[in-house]
């Protein structure tokens, strides 16, 4: 009897450590963005390991005293549910930036929806109008990060529609996106920024070398190449290599009905490319 109640009394210890550990662990996080009088602070609930790790997220925003939005922030993006802060706790999810110019800064919350390699998604509010207006961007496995053309603020992405479609994820390659945010909308702006579709270009044709060099898949990294040059016009110049790659057997990988290899490899590619407005 008494070797059964030190094993309970140890049990308990360690029941009571777990709940300290846990207690420890959880707590309210809050980050926040500013901008002149615009402030912004998304908090959120951080759970220990065995429970879902984020909740109660809400974010509010104020211009000087007043507040503008005081929500929870919630997704409609397939796998959303429970979206989750995209700095995982660490440094910030959101940040003001004037993304169409008009004088008054959009916010940018990032998101993550969780899973091994899937998906961010970034929420835009628009304050210029008595109203908010969100925005929702699936933006995939890529994310999107700010960058400023001729000027202007962009959102550069990549089209992750052809992951997958041509090799295994981790050979996949994905094409410059540019996003243009003006009317409440973001519009497509890729073919107006040549220098950062020819950029995007040459790294991927310098992964394709390099795969090629060691004889491995550059099925997916040569797809993206293909796709930055005809956006940039060079369309029947890139099929020409291609196809002499394929004559030389430089496009291998694992084959099979969804994805071929050689000259079949070209024969989709030119199909998808043209499916998707490429061409």
């Amino acid at each position: 009897m008494r070797r059964t109640w030190i094993w309970l009394a140890v049990l308990l210890a360690a029941l009571c450590a777990v709940a300290s550990a846990a207690a420890t662990l959880r707590g309210q996080h809050t980050e926040r963005a500013s901008l002149g009088a615009w402030h912004a602070a998304f908090t959120y609930d951080k759970g220990p390991g065995f429970l879902p790790p984020y909740s109660h997220l809400r974010l509010v925003v104020s211009n000087g005293k007043k507040h503008v939005l005081d929500a929870p922030v919630v997704s409609k993006e397939p796998g959303a549910d429970r979206p989750e802060p995209a700095s995982a706790g660490r440094g910030s999810s959101l940040f003001f930036r004037d993304l169409d110019g008009a004088g008054t800064p959009e916010l940018v919350l990032e998101l993550y929806t969780g899973g091994a390699h899937c998906c961010f998604v970034d929420q835009v509010f628009d304050f210029s109008s008595s109203r908010p207006l969100k925005i929702e961007l699936d933006l995939a496995d890529s994310g999107a990060r700010i960058v400023t053309a001729a000027g202007k603020p962009l959102l550069e992405s990549a089209d992750d529609s052809f992951a997958y479609e041509f090799t295994d994820y981790g050979d996949s390659g994905s094409p410059i996106l540019l996003l243009r945010y003006l009317g409440g909308r973001f519009e497509d702006v890729t073919r107006s920024h040549p220098q950062l579709v020819d950029a995007d270009a040459s790294r991927w044709w310098r992964a394709s070398q390099a795969a090629i060099g060691h004889k491995g898949d550059a099925r997916g990294v040569l797809a993206a190449w293909a796709a930055d040059q005809a956006v940039l016009g060079q369309a029947s110049i890139a099929k020409r290599t291609l196809l002499s790659f394929a004559s030389a057997g430089k496009i291998g990988g694992e084959s099979g009905p969804g994805w071929p290899t050689g000259r079949a490899y070209v024969d989709k590619l030119w199909q998808f490319l043209a499916k998707r407005g490429y061409l």
